[in-house]
Formats: structure tokens, sequence, C-alpha cells
């Protein structure tokens, strides 16, 4: 297997965390060795010494000093912590374009987390990320492409978002109800989020919210009416969209594929047992 290596050092500016008036330009080459690649990406895990890509093309690509990485479900961008910088970054794989999501982070704002949640998320065309940072409860959502970015405040759990929408818990030291936050930052109560226990993850159309916990169930992201539910054989601490109508779950027998609309299960193929993972473009049998 071929395999690439990316330094996790970006040039992209730095984007004002809380002055969404005030974009920064557009995201510039990385400086560093990098190989674009038009594949996109299916499926992530972590190495001993950083966090490895796997291409479609075989290849596998290791970015050094990150952690907490996720992957667009278009395969082509990812966003990680970037431990030598101290900040979130984004990525495209296929240009190497760079953009900062938040400004350099102190120590605490690094480390201090809620057990088993992520801290980033992606839309599903790669163009939104939102990093929460709970040391500061709150959550800062950037456009890639032009750099806009705008603060929601006491929003530390994240589901999903889209270019509309970001869903996620007010699990900041309050309440822990779960919100649709639109683009002016009106909140709207969707559900009761139950513990960090209970996996829960936005369709990438943002129209369906998946809820794991002893049974993997799906509820409208609008009104927070459960639509319909099937039995798994257990859902680890993985759950995930691979399209708007398949997720990926860790079940006690591997990973498994769900198809939202029957039910039916099928063996995911090529999927190395990690304890943490994020998905690309998948292929679905």
């Amino acid at each position: 297997m071929r395999r690439i290596v990316i330094l996790a050092v970006v040039a992209a500016l730095a984007v004002p965390a809380c002055t969404p008036e005030s974009p920064s330009p557009p995201p510039k080459p990385s400086p560093v060795a990098f190989h674009p690649t038009t594949a996109p990406v299916r499926w992530s895990g972590f190495e001993t010494n950083g966090q490895s890509l796997h291409l479609a093309t075989g290849e596998e690509m290791v970015i050094e000093n990150a952690r907490d990485m996720v992957i667009s479900r278009d395969g082509h961008r990812i966003a990680y912590l970037d431990t030598s910088g101290k900040r979130y970054v984004a990525l495209d794989l296929r240009d190497g374009r760079s953009r900062h999501l938040t400004r350099p982070l102190t120590a605490a704002e690094m480390d201090e987390r809620r057990p088993g949640l992520r801290p980033l998320a992606a839309s599903g065309d790669g163009r939104f990320f939102a990093a929460a940072i709970y040391a500061r409860a709150s959550t800062i959502v950037t456009d890639f492409e032009t750099g806009a970015a705008r603060t929601i405040p006491k929003l530390c759990v994240l589901f999903g978002l889209t270019s509309a929408t970001v869903i996620g818990a007010r699990e900041c030291g309050w309440d822990g109800d779960i919100v649709a936050i639109d683009v002016k930052g009106r909140a709207k109560h969707v559900g009761e989020y139950l513990n960090a226990n209970h996996v829960m993850s936005l369709s990438p159309d943002g129209t369906l919210l998946m809820g794991c916990h002893g049974l993997i169930a799906f509820y409208d992201a609008k009104t927070g009416a459960r639509v319909r539910d099937f039995p798994t054989p257990g859902c680890g601490e993985e759950a995930q969209w691979l399209d708007d109508r398949h997720v990926i779950i860790d079940s006690t027998s591997g990973f498994l594929i769900v198809d939202v609309t029957t039910g039916a299960l099928t063996r995911a193929r090529g999927v190395p047992a990690r304890a943490r993972t994020s998905f690309g473009m998948l292929p679905v049998p």
C-alpha cells in the first residue's frame, strides 16, 4: 500500500471566531508536501503516531499531529485538531487548500471535552464545518469557501449541520435539550438529549436525526417526532450516516450498514475494527 505523509501544518489565515461579518481571505494551498487526490476517502482510523486516511485508490495518507478527525460525506474534505498548531483546521484533499476553523487554543480548550463525543462536524458537501469548544461553552461554524464564521453560545454537543442549520445539545452545564439553530442564531427545541451514550447523528440532507441506544431510531429533524426504529445488534460508540439512505454502526458483530427505510443490515466490507472512525464515500453493497 502506498503511503503519503502530510505534516499537520496549514497556511490559511485565521478566522475570527466571533466576528461573522469579517471573513478571512480565500484559503491558499498548503506549503507542505501534498499529494492531491480526486478519489474520495473511503474511511479513516487512528494510528499510534497520528491518523491515517485510506483512499479509494488504495493509498494511505497519514497526517501527523492530528486528532479528532472527521471527513465530509462527499469524501473530499477533512477537519481535525492540529495539535502542533493548537487549533482546528480543515483541509481539501483534492488541491491542498486549508482553512483555520478556530484561533489558537489553550491547553484547557484542547483537552476539556465531553467523553466519547466528537467536537467536530462537517456538512455533507464539505462546505461547512463546526467545532465545539467545551471549555468556552460554544461552537464555531465556518464556511470553508468564504472563511465567514459565526459563534453559537451554549452549544457543546454536535450532531451535524447543513448550510442552514446546526443541530446539537445544550449540554454545557445547562440543560441538555436538542436544538436546531439557524443562520440567524434562532434556536428551536427538537427533543430531549438522554446522555453521552445516546449516539446521535444528522443525515447529510438535514431531514432525519438518527439515534442509537439499544435500538436504532430515526426522528424528524424539525419536529423531533419519531419516524421509525429498528432493532440492531448494538451500536457501540459509532453510528454515522453514509448517505441519505444508509447509516453505519459499530455493532457487536462488526461494522454494519443499515438501510434507514427497511432496516436491512449489510456487513461493511474492508472496514477495520478501530475504536474511533469517520467515514467518507464508503461503497454501499
